[in-house]
């Protein structure tokens, strides 16, 4: 057994439909979920989730499995980059999760970014690095999820 982490495009607003398809058919995935927890007009807090990283949805899979994948409605191909079927890491996903638990209200940016350079605290910023698709996910450090009642 030889599973990966890859990365697939979906149909627009279909990241959590594709997730439950995949779910039903015992396929391990990822679809990341951000907290957004903001003020709302009477000053109460109003909280609820959000797709993290629109269209892309990270399934476990072996390489015979991948032609499955590809016959689940509102699936549109494997993400590749330079010709060749992106792979990520299983520290970038497992590392994404922890931010994910840690945090709300977190953004992203497509910046450049060193491959070993996974986490970084800066300025009451924390940062989160994935190399293999290019991301900088932040948040404010007072942004912890222990913090808010969800």
């Amino acid at each position: 057994m030889n599973k990966k982490w890859h990365a697939i495009y979906t149909k627009e607003n279909c990241e959590k439909k594709v997730s439950e398809l995949l779910t039903k058919k015992r396929v391990s995935n990822y679809c990341p979920l951000n907290y957004i927890i903001k003020p709302n007009k009477i000053g109460n807090l109003s909280k609820h989730l959000e797709i993290l990283l629109p269209s892309i949805v990270f399934v476990y899979i072996e390489e015979e499995n991948k032609n499955e994948i590809l016959t689940i409605n509102g699936v549109i191909n494997f993400i590749y980059w330079r010709d060749k079927e992106l792979v990520i890491p299983h520290i970038e996903i497992d590392n994404l999760q922890h931010f994910l638990n840690d945090y709300y209200n977190i953004e992203f940016d497509t910046k450049k970014n060193k491959p070993n350079d996974l986490i970084q605290n800066q300025k009451n910023i924390s940062k989160i690095r994935l190399p293999s698709l290019g991301y900088i996910l932040f948040s404010n450090e007072n942004c912890k999820i222990n913090s808010v009642k969800i």
